[in-house]
C-alpha cells in the first residue's frame, strides 16, 4: 500500500501544503465546535468538534508523512534508508492517516444518528475495520467506506435543508457534497490525475465552507 506513489509526479508538494491546510482548517472547525458548545451545552457539537480534531491529526499525519517520503526521494537526504524502509514509512504513516480519518468521520456519522443506544458507535467502527483489514484491496475500501459514510450525511443534511432552507444548512450540505466528490476521485485518480487534483481542491473549499458555517453560528 501506498499513498504518495499514487500521487501523480507533477503534484508532488502541492498536495502535501494542500493536506497541511487541510490540518490546519479541521483543526479551527475543531476549536470553533467546542467554542459553539461552551454556549450551547448541547454534546453533539462537542461530539462534532472530537470528530474533525481526529481527521486534523489524520491530515497532520499524512503530511508530514508525504513530506518526509518526498525529501528522501527528491534530495537524498537520509541515505541511510533503503527502498524497503521508505514503504514502511509509507505505509505507516497511511495506516495512521486512515485509522484516525475513519475514526473522526465515524464519530461524525454517529453525531448526526443522534442514537441513544451506546452499542451502535463501537459495532460501526468493528465493521469498517474488519472491511478495510480483510480487504485484498485495503486503499480501494478505505475511499469506498468514506464515501458511503459521506453519502449519508449529504443525504441527512440534504433532508435538513428541505424542512427548515435555512442558510447554514445549504452550506454544510454543499461542503459534505464537494467532501464526498473529494473521496470518490480517489476511486478513479489511479488512471485519472486529473480527478485528484480536482479533489483535493473540493476538499479545501469543503473545510473552508464549514469552517465559515461556524463562525457564522458563533457571531449569531
Amino acid at each position: 500500500m501506498g499513498y504518495l506513489f499514487a500521487t501523480p509526479s507533477w503534484f508532488f508538494g502541492i498536495d502535501i501544503a494542500l493536506e497541511l491546510a487541510f490540518a490546519v482548517i479541521t483543526l479551527a472547525v475543531g476549536l470553533y465546535s467546542y467554542k459553539v458548545y461552551k454556549l450551547s451545552g448541547k454534546n453533539q457539537v462537542k461530539t462534532f468538534s472530537i470528530a474533525f480534531s481526529l481527521i486534523s491529526v489524520s491530515y497532520l499525519i499524512q503530511s508530514i508523512t508525504n513530506f518526509l517520503i518526498l525529501s528522501k526521494l527528491n534530495e537524498n537526504v537520509c541515505r541511510a534508508f533503503n527502498i524497503a524502509s521508505i514503504n514502511t514509512l509509507n505505509n505507516i504513516g497511511f495506516y495512521a492517516y486512515m485509522l484516525f480519518f475513519t475514526i473522526g468521520l465515524l464519530t461524525l456519522t454517529h453525531t448526526t444518528l443522534r442514537s441513544k443506544n451506546e452499542r451502535i458507535y463501537p459495532l460501526m467502527f468493528a465493521v469498517t475495520f474488519l472491511a478495510i483489514l480483510f480487504s485484498t484491496n485495503q486503499l480501494y475500501i478505505f475511499y469506498l467506506l468514506a464515501s458511503t459514510l459521506l453519502t449519508y450525511m449529504v443525504w441527512h443534511y440534504f433532508q435538513n435543508y428541505i424542512k427548515n432552507k435555512q442558510t447554514k444548512t445549504l452550506i454544510v450540505l454543499v461542503a459534505f457534497v464537494f467532501l464526498l466528490f473529494g473521496r470518490l476521485h480517489f476511486l478513479v485518480s489511479v488512471n485519472h490525475s486529473l480527478f485528484y487534483m480536482i479533489g483535493h481542491f473540493l476538499e479545501l473549499v469543503a473545510y473552508i465552507l464549514i469552517l465559515i458555517n461556524l463562525i457564522l453560528v458563533i457571531r449569531k
